[in-house]
């Protein structure tokens, strides 16, 4: 749902100066597609609480970019919550990870999320 701001085009290595003020997700999708032509990128302009944990269940991972704790947070509990457990054994059985990276001045960071088998994104907050 985020825009290119002229202060991202200093860190944010995909926008120009042309694309200030479009949807970073369409900037960033176009990209990618036109450099893999192969790939097909859906991109969405809503929040991501705003959609149902439904939508999420389709996917056996979710690459997360987001800029902000709440939303982190959120996608976070998200993927735990769609864990499902054996039965028998009460072994997880996951079949969506997340991989949340972000940036915060000039150092960036990526993790990989397997949720009930690494820390969760709530387990890292320092």
């Amino acid at each position: 749902m985020d825009r290119i701001d002229v202060t991202n085009l200093n860190r944010q290595f995909l926008f120009r100066k042309k694309d200030v003020q479009r949807y970073k997700a369409e900037v960033a999708a176009e990209f990618i597609m036109d450099r893999c032509p192969e790939v097909k990128i859906t991109y969405y302009t809503k929040p991501v609480q705003e959609f149902e944990l439904s939508f999420f269940a389709k996917f056996t991972v979710i690459i997360a970019g987001l800029d902000n704790v709440e939303a982190r947070r959120w996608i976070n509990n998200a993927v735990h919550k769609l864990v499902k457990f054996d039965d028998e054994t009460d072994e997880p059985i996951v079949e969506t990870i997340l991989i949340d990276g972000g940036t915060e001045g000039f150092s960036g960071q990526a993790r990989v999320i397997w949720p009930y088998k690494d820390a969760c994104y709530e387990c890292t907050l320092s």
